[in-house]
């Protein structure tokens, strides 16, 4: 009885489906062998390197936001100022937006990641020692051109790499790892910041710290493989089998020779017809993607992105900043003044003095009670990308949509009545939870939309019109925060509703899946009856 025991518990979790040689040799669709993999060990590390990419996108992406507060009193920045070198990232962004994501379509995605990350570290530690500010504006540039390209094809490399049964919910998981990170990011500038070097600024040393995350990225992406999709798609059906057995096998604990899928069913994978040449390559992705079944559904996506970015990427660079001046305020004995009368001190202050000297940013500080309310902030949109990532495939991306853009643009409404720093953190978590939410969403619904062959490309195009949107709101929005600083906000709660309302009409898919051959189900099934067996 005993050994008998040994053997159940021996038993491995997830056990093949024992299938007759004409089954198995059938040709099998992509998403259907990705889901034969099933899910495992490989999957999870899969999630932390996914996790690693999130954390770069706010290390290097947000390092700003929590250092301007600090850095305004060294380069004596007025709002106007502040908002350019916020846009500068974005410039670097657009610039390089759509060539990442062709030449990711071409060389490889995982190539291009260690490229990126180890390019983003290189950049991001010069950028913590300048000390000119148009040399620091130049960094921001480079830094955005090279941030965009992991931004794009992170998510499409593991896309790739997971089964269709688990990728909602994991893009959505990404929207939480992305909210966890923030709120390591705002932790990391709480315990720095507010600290005193001999040698360095406290904020440039954030900065080189910061920098560590686009090391560590490109390290864990060489324990990944290449994606599956990319090499059918690229004509190497051989090798893609290969990397999905490997799969299979580190999450089953079986050998790779037992993954039961022999042959690929290429269709709407091979880009036979595409030029060697990646500046043609680029032309032909871009009219592929503006013809026919793919111009409604890009419309969709280019019209979302920038209306979503414009104001969700322009707030979140102001709020520590909001909570920054309200301190000061505070020290001085000023209190209740809405947030439009805050952000109209266009150039900081200590003991009210308005011009500052060098000497004088040696009593200039950010109290760490900033950096908590981030924190605070950071872990409320994890809560709201959580709660999203169990219902979304319940009630639908769709919905899911409409709900988050309404919401966050009645936050919009009512934010400039905000008067104390309790109400300004409501209303930031709140919004900074839906807008962040409904951001996920649309990457979750670009996968649905487009094939693999343009894929990532269309996310690179859709990035491009999201950073172009972020760039002119990071101009605009802080000339009226001086000017007429509700209007600001109002103008952003209309673009969100616009969002919501055209959310109603989100396209269908550009293409038709390839049909199932019910290896999956039938595996699926086996696996259920044998634990029902075991147990």
């Amino acid at each position: 009885m005993a050994h008998q025991d040994t053997q159940k518990n021996a038993q491995p979790k997830t056990v093949v489906l024992d299938v007759p040689d004409a089954k198995a040799q059938a040709p099998v669709g992509l998403e259907e062998a990705l889901e034969i993999t099933g899910y495992g060990r490989f999957n999870n590390k899969l999630l932390v390197g996914l996790w690693l990419a999130m954390a770069v996108q706010n290390f290097v992406g947000s390092d700003i936001a929590y250092s301007l507060p600090a850095a305004e009193c060294d380069l004596n920045l007025t709002t106007l100022e502040k908002g350019q070198i916020n846009a500068a990232m974005y410039v670097g962004m657009m610039l390089t937006a759509f060539v990442w994501g062709a030449l990711s379509d071409m060389l490889g995605r995982k190539s291009l990641l260690l490229t990126a990350y180890f390019a983003l570290a290189a950049t991001a530690t010069f950028q913590a020692f300048v000390s000119s500010s148009l040399i620091f504006i130049i960094c921001r540039v480079v830094l955005g051109a090279l941030l965009i390209g992991p931004a794009s094809i992170a998510l499409t490399f593991a896309g790739e790499l997971l089964g269709p049964q688990y990728r909602s919910k994991v893009f959505m998981w990404s929207g939480v790892m992305q909210a966890i990170s923030g709120t390591a990011h705002a932790g990391l500038a709480m315990w720095v910041i507010p600290l005193q070097f001999d040698l360095l600024r406290s904020w440039r040393a954030f900065m080189l710290v910061t920098a560590l995350t686009s090391l560590c990225a490109g390290l864990f992406i060489l324990l990944l493989p290449e994606s599956p999709k990319y090499l059918a798609a690229r004509g190497r059906p051989d090798d893609a089998l290969r990397v999905l057995a490997g799969i299979f096998a580190e999450n089953t604990r079986l050998p790779a020779a037992t993954y039961p899928v022999k042959t690929l069913q290429l269709k709407n994978l091979r880009n036979s017809d595409e030029p060697a040449n990646p500046f043609l390559a680029i032309v032909h992705q871009f009219g592929k993607l503006c013809r026919k079944p793919f111009l409604v559904p890009l419309g969709f996506v280019l019209a979302m992105q920038p209306l979503i970015l414009f104001c969700q990427n322009t707030i979140r660079m102001w709020v520590p900043q909001m909570f920054a001046q309200m301190d000061r305020d505070a020290a001085l004995g000023v209190t209740g003044r809405e947030v439009c009368s805050v952000l109209e001190d266009d150039r900081p202050s200590v003991g009210g003095n308005a011009t500052l000297t060098l000497a004088d940013c040696d009593s200039y500080s950010v109290d760490a009670s900033v950096y908590l309310n981030s924190i605070i902030i950071m872990s409320c949109r994890a809560g709201f990308q959580l709660a999203a990532s169990f219902i979304i495939r319940p009630v639908g991306a769709k919905a899911v949509l409409i709900t988050t853009l309404s919401v966050a643009g009645s936050m919009l409404v009512a934010w400039p009545w905000a008067n104390t720093p309790a109400l300004v953190l409501a209303v930031a978590c709140i919004f900074e939870g839906c807008a962040n939410t409904a951001f996920t969403t649309v990457l979750n619904i670009i996968v649905e939309l487009f094939p693999t062959g343009v894929r990532s490309s269309a996310f690179s195009l859709s990035n491009f019109s999201g950073r172009s949107g972020s760039m002119v709101g990071n101009v605009v929005i802080p000339m009226l925060f001086v000017s007429n600083c509700s209007l600001a906000f109002w103008i952003g709660a209309v673009t969100f509703y616009v969002c919501a309302l055209t959310a109603m009409f989100k396209p269908k898919p550009a293409f038709t899946p390839t049909p199932s051959t019910g290896l999956a189900d039938r595996i699926h099934t086996a696996n259920e009856a044998r634990r029902r067996h075991t147990k």
